[in-house]
């Protein structure tokens, strides 16, 4: 889709003589605007500039749901908010892309664009509208495939569990595939339930955590021991950065997402499993429930094994 944005772009600017053409679109939290494609003569243009609903024209734009036309910008360039400096704009217009986005055009020209001008910039916003809608539906359409696949493929694996060794790692490959994460692990309680032990571990090769053991207080893996909760972290911001998997010592100490479940069959404790990334993801809710009866499921597996014992 990039490029088909990229180029819907360019032919936008050259329409309408801008100075800067660009697009910006929401991500899947609403909470930020990003650039998504632009074109522009500038040198300053802040291609990675983050825009916040009600903030500047553009996020008021986009807050409002609102066209905006400023013939005479006489405004500091602050108030833009996509340049790094300085750019004597004297034009300025933007439309909203339906619930997606924000489209805007600006220039260096006073009352460069007209009321027809801003009826052709609705237009194209409205094209860029059906551009997004169709990718994320086609990118919904193969999340849900992918759903059904894990659902499958867990449901093998269950049914032909015979070695507990083999089928922890089986699972742990195909939800750290399904989550695009770099390191599963599945952590067993002792009977005294004051320490856990890592018995199987995906992914990276380097560390090895299996056969690792720490107090049932430490890490994350310890607070979803203590809590019986699930644990989901998408995005590991740098207040967070002292979060730790399993100990202080960890090799891990720049993972950026992790998901960590409670393993459970009726009131039987049977461990911990979870996963790391080294990237911030965007996991969402359909997602978590397809994961959560994974879990469910690979509990009730393991709570019927003969030599497993729970606390």
């Amino acid at each position: 889709m990039a490029s088909a944005l990229q180029s819907t772009v360019e032919l936008l600017s050259n329409v309408t003589e801008a100075f800067t053409a660009a697009l910006f679109l929401f991500g899947n939290d609403k909470n930020e605007l990003r650039i998504a494609a632009f074109h522009t003569l500038s040198k300053k243009l802040d291609e990675d500039v983050v825009i916040h609903p009600g903030g500047g024209i553009i996020g008021w734009v986009a807050k409002n749901g609102q066209a905006v036309n400023i013939p005479n910008f006489d405004r500091r360039i602050n108030s833009l908010g996509i340049y790094d400096d300085e750019e004597e704009i004297k034009s300025f217009l933007a439309v909203p892309v339906g619930q997606e986005g924000v489209l805007s055009v600006d220039s260096k020209q006073t009352y460069l664009f007209t009321d027809k001008d801003q009826k052709i910039l609705e237009g194209f916003a409205h094209l860029f509208q059906n551009l997004v809608k169709a990718e994320r539906l086609k990118n919904r359409e193969k999340s849900y495939a992918k759903m059904l696949s894990l659902l499958h493929v867990v449901d093998q694996t269950c049914g032909r569990a015979e070695d507990l060794e083999c089928f922890c790692s089986d699972v742990l490959e195909v939800v750290r595939e399904f989550t695009g994460t770099e390191l599963g692990f599945f952590a067993s309680l002792d009977r005294s339930s004051k320490r856990y032990r890592v018995e199987k571990a995906v992914g990276l090769s380097d560390p090895n955590f299996e056969g690792t053991s720490y107090p049932a207080t430490s890490g994350l893996a310890g607070w979803i021991y203590r809590e019986r909760q699930p644990l989901i972290l998408r995005r590991i911001r740098d207040k967070e950065k002292r979060s730790y998997v399993f100990s202080t010592k960890d090799p891990i100490k720049k993972f950026q997402s992790f998901i960590g479940w409670p393993l459970e069959a009726g009131n039987k404790r049977i461990g911990i499993m979870g996963v790391v990334g080294l990237e911030p993801k965007e996991w969402n809710a359909d997602q978590m429930a397809v994961l959560s009866m994974t879990v469910r499921w690979v509990g009730a597996t393991m709570g019927a094994w003969p030599d497993k014992e729970g606390d």
